[in-house]
């Protein structure tokens, strides 16, 4: 639509989910983290991911992270199954 605005990024990282089952002492989500533990809608995670795919260039990957650990998202393997179809166009 407007190839002036299309970018290009090595790496995009994205939050799925703010659940982790680990207690690690370091992580500040103990004390400066307030979000609750919730996992993103799979219709806004394609979304997010339609609209970096058909309006910017990905080099290398999507990244799943953030303060939740991607291994407790209930949604994790459609999502990546989403993601390679999206490359794959």
């Amino acid at each position: 639509m407007f190839p002036e605005l299309r970018k290009k990024f090595k790496y995009v990282g994205i939050e799925t989910t703010t659940i982790c089952n680990t207690d690690c002492f370091c992580c500040p989500r103990k004390n400066a983290y307030e979000l609750s533990w919730q996992t993103m809608h799979m219709d806004l995670f394609e979304k997010i991911i339609m609209d970096i795919y058909e309006n910017h260039d990905v080099e290398r990957s999507i990244r799943f992270g953030g303060m939740g650990d991607p291994s407790c998202d209930k949604h994790l393997i459609k999502r990546l199954k989403f993601v390679k179809k999206m490359r794959q166009n």
